[in-house]
């Protein structure tokens, strides 16, 4: 098997999702009341849900981590949520944040869900 058989890279799997954004960087913030994570090299970046992947401590309260049952159902729970938001959204600039997604963690798991989040966007999410 190669790598690509394994890992699809993220940038193949998102780039053309517009509620996506993929970068190489390092996380040094997070901030739950700017809804915003700070990056080393790209500054901040605005989000809606924020799903991390890297099983941090102290990032827990933030977003819910993929290593145990509890929270991927709690992902799942959010996800279906945040795209049940729009429907009932008047305003289409905060329609389309309801529906602007941050995962971070580029491994295979993180990759998938990523993968998971952009076809539920595609196929699956109702649309006006």
């Amino acid at each position: 098997m190669t790598p690509a058989e394994i890992a699809v890279p993220n940038r193949g799997v998102l780039g053309r999702q517009e509620n996506f954004r993929v970068l190489l960087d390092e996380l040094t913030t997070i901030d739950l009341n700017a809804e915003s994570v700070l990056t080393r090299a790209s500054g901040p970046t605005e989000f809606d849900l924020l799903v991390l992947a890297p099983g941090h401590d102290d990032w827990q309260r933030a977003a819910p981590g993929l290593k145990a049952l509890d929270g991927a159902v709690e992902i799942r729970r959010r996800l279906l949520l945040a795209f049940e938001a729009p429907e009932r959204e008047p305003d289409p600039l905060i329609e389309r944040r309801h529906v602007s997604f941050v995962v971070i963690g580029g491994r295979p798991t993180g990759v998938e869900l990523a993968g998971a989040i952009a076809e539920l966007a595609t196929f699956v999410a109702p649309r006006r």
